[in-house]
This record gives C-alpha cells, sequence and structure tokens, in this order.
C-alpha cells in the first residue's frame, strides 16, 4: 500500500525531531462487507491521535495511530 501524504508529512516532521523509525504496530480490523470481483476499492487515511512524549523500552518516543477507512463504489 502507497503511504498518504499526510501520513509521510507525520513520518517527516517525527523523523526533523530525531524520531526516525517505527519500532512496532499494531492492527484492529472490522469489515462490514465482503470484496466481490470487480469491486472499486478506495481508502482513506486520517491521524486519528498521537500521544504526548512518552518514555519506551527503547527511549522516547510517540504512539500515533492511524485510521484506515476503506470502501467500495457502493
Amino acid at each position: 500500500m502507497k503511504t498518504s501524504k499526510g501520513e509521510e508529512k507525520l513520518i517527516q516532521l517525527f523523523k526533523s525531531h530525531g524520531f526516525s523509525s517505527i519500532v512496532a504496530t499494531e492492527q484492529i480490523q472490522e469489515y462490514v462487507t465482503s470484496l466481490k470481483l470487480g469491486d472499486m476499492v478506495s481508502y482513506k487515511i486520517s491521524v486519528a491521535s498521537v500521544s504526548p512524549l512518552k518514555e519506551t523500552a527503547r527511549g522516547p518516543g510517540y504512539f500515533a495511530t492511524f485510521l484506515y477507512t476503506f470502501t467500495n463504489q457502493n
């Protein structure tokens, strides 16, 4: 999946402050309907939240939550 411009901007902001990598990810998925052959699928990504600076096992860091919303032609 290609990174969105908004996501790229947030990653660049983190990098400009010395936070240059994503250490871990977690996903929660919910499906409302099944995909069908011929469906035209699109998506949008939004930043749901960014935590205050936290001390992690790897040093200081942030937790960012991205919301991916997938839709079909309906």
